[in-house]
């Protein structure tokens, strides 16, 4: 018979399956430029009052870049009312690219925007933002509703020299572009499933700001109806059909007379929203990155300039670590090795996340230690949370039940953080609420059907849990 604070095997198993499979669904990371020279280039960290900017790029260009973002932020607060907004995001701007930009989005909780030459777009950091703060209501939409929401209030970026904006204003001129050349058929936008933007998008990013548009000038209260349930967790597709019936895929021609709607639209002139003023004046501070640092956190740099002690790349996204952690195994990893990268790198989270997946078994109150370090260390991160929730699940459950609610908090879509509070829950024998936590996690994956079947197996060993004396 399992102990009261002992999960059964096959509950730690399924609960593996699952953050593994989170780890490797993390975002695919941008397409990144190789260095064009072996010149080291200069790496900064500056930090505001709600971003970490890390960037090779210059040093004014970096500076105008997280104003342009405090300003950006504070626009978007006004513009959207949204108050469950980012408390702190990490930037990582390379000087060299193609000018495009991916909102990150790690199942374990980690966040984060990444910029491929950009050092001066400000319409690019409005769309990114926007998908940030739209992770907090609707954690996982509709592809079209994300990418044509957040073109949409990248509008924004445009500020009067009364310094008011608009969301619904003029956006980037390739998406008049696309649209000149035609409209993507409804039929097919509702069925567009990508993660992240690629070149190929932009037909669909185009048409879907304008049935954006459409939806919030011309059926508002639909339009908000609609957001509501895909923020409780509809699936997108029984959501849409559910709040426009007669453009419903069932509905025979329902898309069709919402493509001619479209195209009768799309030559109305712009009616952007009532204009929304902001002013800051942010606390800046700015360090350069040490040669370890830069060679350790920087994925571009080659192999030989990375010293023996530093970590490749520490990512965050914690699937190994936290198998490791949660099962006390023997580390797979050499001590040795993992004290000498946190030499290097005693302010990153990752850092202290390694130590303590290689700490032997028997260590358990400094590997406690080390976990608790990297949530100080990255407060504003809701995987750091995540992870601590799942090392304290079985160990401490009230405590790992109020860290992954908070982690939650800061980011709603960590399917880690679920799996941590179901797990936290159902030691205590609070077996409703864990499985409300497992059902938020299928929800959350619906484009993964491997984590239905994770899920389920996770709630049946839990189930079992319960029946235990």
């Amino acid at each position: 018979m399992p102990s009261a604070n002992r999960p059964i095997p096959s509950l730690l198993r399924a609960a593996g399956l699952i953050l593994a499979a989170a780890a490797a669904s993390a975002c695919v990371p941008a397409l990144l430029p190789e260095y064009g020279s072996r010149l080291r280039p200069v790496w900064r960290q500056l930090d505001s009052d709600h971003f970490r900017l890390a960037t090779d790029l210059a040093e004014a260009d970096a500076e105008r870049m997280i104003r342009d973002l405090e300003l950006l932020r504070a626009l978007l607060v006004e513009a959207t009312g949204t108050r469950g907004v980012p408390e702190r995001l990490e930037v990582i701007a390379y000087a060299a690219g193609d000018g495009t930009g991916v909102h990150h989005r790690a199942d374990l909780g980690r966040e984060w925007i990444e910029l491929s030459g950009v050092a001066d777009d400000r319409v690019l950091l409005a769309h990114e933002l926007a998908h940030a703060f739209e992770a907090r209501t609707v954690a996982v939409p509709a592809t079209w509703y994300a990418e044509g929401n957040a073109t949409y209030l990248s509008s924004l970026a445009h500020v009067s020299e009364a310094g008011t904006a608009s969301a619904g204003g003029p956006v980037h001129g390739w998406v008049a572009r696309e649209l000149r050349r035609g409209l993507v058929p409804v039929r097919a936008l509702l069925g567009w499933n990508a993660s992240g933007f690629r070149e190929r998008d932009r037909p669909q990013s185009a048409t879907s700001w304008l049935l954006v548009r459409f939806l919030r000038s011309e059926r508002r209260a639909a339009f908000d109806e609609l957001r509501g349930r895909l923020a409780r967790g509809e699936h997108p597709q029984r959501a849409w059909d559910a709040t426009f019936p007669e453009w419903s895929l069932a509905a025979k021609g329902g898309p069709e007379r919402l493509d001619r709607l479209l195209e009768s639209f799309a030559l109305e002139p712009l009616r952007p929203e009532p204009a929304v003023r902001a002013e800051v004046s942010p606390r800046v501070t700015a360090r350069v990155w040490t040669e370890a640092e830069a060679a350790a956190l920087d994925p571009r740099a080659p192999e030989a300039w990375k010293p023996a002690e530093a970590a490749p790349h520490l990512r965050g996204t914690f699937g190994d670590e936290i198998q490791l952690v949660s099962t006390s195994r023997e580390p797979d990893r050499g001590l040795a090795r993992a004290r000498a990268q946190l030499a290097a790198l005693p302010e990153d989270p990752g850092a202290w996340i390694a130590l303590a997946a290689a700490l032997p078994a028997w260590a358990e109150a400094d590997r406690e230690a080390a976990i608790r370090k990297a949530v100080d260390v990255s407060s504003w991160r809701g995987d750091t949370r995540a992870f601590l929730a799942t090392y304290l699940a079985r160990r401490k459950p009230e405590e790992a039940a109020r860290e992954a609610t908070r982690a939650i908090e800061l980011a709603p879509w960590s399917v880690g953080a679920y799996v941590a509070r179901a797990s936290a829950l159902w030691t205590l024998r609070r077996c409703d609420e864990a499985a409300a936590n497992l059902e938020r996690i299928a929800q959350l994956r619906w484009r993964v059907p491997r984590f239905r079947t994770a899920t389920e197996d996770l709630r049946q060993a839990m189930q079992q849990r319960c029946r235990d004396p």
